[in-house]
């Protein structure tokens, strides 16, 4: 088999995500022609599909770790957010109106992802990124604890009502946007490294650009529907 040829198995097998495994069975799929042509059938050519790690279960679970952390520490260590902080909080929320709510959603929302999508842009960004969902859920862990402490059972309702539609849908963009980072920064450390990067990277930063885009557009619509919420639910609750 001469060079050009192998040049394309190996292509041809990195285009799979496959590896070469002695005992690995045949692949099910075709291969082209011009392989074919020099000997090389499915039975020669053995692929194991590597499997994806769950990047994205494993930043939820950092979420509910922080969470519970967040909680914990608050209900252990006394006031880690003060009560005038959280009563100014819920007058906002109450009395601010839609636009405000809104406004203050979206923003409140953006900074996570634009962290995100800017530690996807280091070759070493990975370990911050691991840190954004667990300082996510350890303020909404902090929230809760200071809102059970101040108004009792009461605050249970105040975030389920003020704070856990937003932080919920916050936190699920913001999960998708890390998974993307983390992914576009061991992208760029296997550049640096000196690793051969396949033809289409310059195509999985565009589509990187668009991801952001469009989770800055969910950041957008998640400060609607979260204000809508406040708006609705506010005149069950006095402060």
């Amino acid at each position: 088999m001469n060079t050009d040829v192998l040049d394309k198995t190996e292509d041809f097998l990195n285009e799979r995500n496959g590896v070469y495994e002695e005992n690995a069975k045949p692949s099910e799929e075709p291969v082209p022609a011009e392989i074919c042509a020099e000997g090389a059938n499915n039975s020669q050519i053995m692929i194991k599909h590597r499997k994806k790690a769950p990047i994205g279960l494993f930043l939820l679970c950092l979420v509910l770790v922080g969470g519970i952390a967040g909680f914990m520490l608050c209900r252990l260590s006394g006031e880690l957010i003060s009560q005038r902080e959280l009563t100014d909080f819920l007058t906002l929320r109450i009395k601010g109106g839609f636009f405000s709510n809104a406004v203050s959603s979206f923003f409140g929302c953006m900074v996570w992802i634009a962290a995100a999508f800017v530690c996807g842009l280091c070759a070493v960004g990975q370990p911050l990124v691991f840190l954004l969902p667990l300082f996510k859920g350890i303020g909404a862990g902090v929230t809760l604890s200071g809102l059970i402490s101040l108004y009792g059972g009461n605050g249970i309702a105040c975030f389920a009502a003020f704070v856990l539609p937003g932080t919920a849908m916050g936190t699920v963009l913001c999960v998708y946007e890390c998974r993307c980072a983390v992914s576009a920064s061991n992208r760029l450390l296997k550049y640096i490294r000196g690793a051969r990067l396949q033809g289409e990277s310059r195509e999985y930063f565009s589509l990187y650009f668009m991801r952001f885009a469009v989770c800055s557009a969910g950041c957008f619509i998640s400060g609607i529907i979260d204000a809508g919420i406040s708006l609705l639910l506010s005149g069950l609750f006095v402060i």
